[in-house]
């Protein structure tokens, strides 16, 4: 049986007819936006809380913003699931790139029914990755060219100019355009997401060896630094050949005296 604690609530007009509160049918428990109405993403400007009351269209409303709170699933969702926001309000579990806003707790939850979660991220969802070992430090910029293709995920991005970072083999120069590890892509124009501290999943231009010390190549990937003028911005904490993906810590930009300093 879902339950519910403590949650901050918000009052929003509503813009739409909210009043049907079947439970899992209706709108009680679903993501809403600002705006009044049902969300169908969990982006920045999609979900901002969960609704907690019914009422008319123009009627003032209450949403749930944070805390542990009922949600209605629109798949099937796995006990410690983290979530994710779809279409009409829904709740589903996040796949890599998904912005995540909680997580569900205990009991699993099948498509259309009641669950109960944790959300802490509806005003700055946080994209899920299945190829970092942490889920924090995640900056979203703009992109200003096409970063969607699969093989893009892993590269080195310059979150300022919204594109691929470019490398350097002059001394402190091959970090200036890094901004982060591209962890979701998007088509130009849309909003990107880079991981810029911790560990993230790169991608290799030339075999690495677990403890080389890593610097960003043409093309943002990613190559062993090389000593004297090479600059090191994090070290690999796996092996992997070239075009493949590898865990790297990122780490404060710095030169080399030796190969492996």
């Amino acid at each position: 049986m879902s339950q519910m604690g403590n949650f901050v609530p918000y009052t929003i007009a509503s813009a739409t007819s909210l009043f049907n509160t079947i439970a899992g049918v209706g709108n009680l428990y679903k993501a809403m936006t600002m705006a009044g109405v049902p969300a169908n993403n969990a982006h920045p400007n999609g979900a901002m809380g969960i609704l907690q009351t019914y009422g008319w269209s123009g009627d003032n409303v209450t949403l749930g913003l944070a805390g542990h709170m009922k949600y209605v699933a629109g798949a099937t969702v796995t006990s410690g699931a983290r979530l994710t926001v779809t279409t009409s309000g829904y709740f589903i579990s996040a796949v890599s790139g998904s912005p995540i806003v909680g997580m569900n707790l205990r009991q699993g939850v099948a498509s259309g029914m009641v669950g109960n979660g944790y959300f802490n991220a509806f005003t700055n969802p946080v994209p899920f990755t299945t190829g970092s070992w942490d889920t924090y430090d995640f900056l979203s910029f703009g992109a200003q060219v096409d970063l969607s293709a699969a093989a893009a995920v892993g590269l080195g991005v310059n979150v300022a100019s919204g594109s691929l970072a470019t490398g350097s083999s002059a001394a402190g120069q091959a970090f200036a355009t890094f901004g982060g590890v591209l962890v979701a892509g998007t088509v130009s124009g849309g909003t990107s997401w880079a991981k810029t501290a911790g560990t993230a999943l790169a991608r290799a231009s030339g075999t690495i060896v677990f403890g080389d010390p890593i610097t960003v190549a043409s093309g943002g990937l990613f190559t062993v630094a090389a000593s004297g003028a090479g600059v090191s911005g994090g070290q690999a904490i796996a092996s992997a050949v070239s075009g493949a993906t590898f865990r790297l810590r990122l780490g404060v930009p710095h030169v080399l005296t030796t190969q492996y300093a």
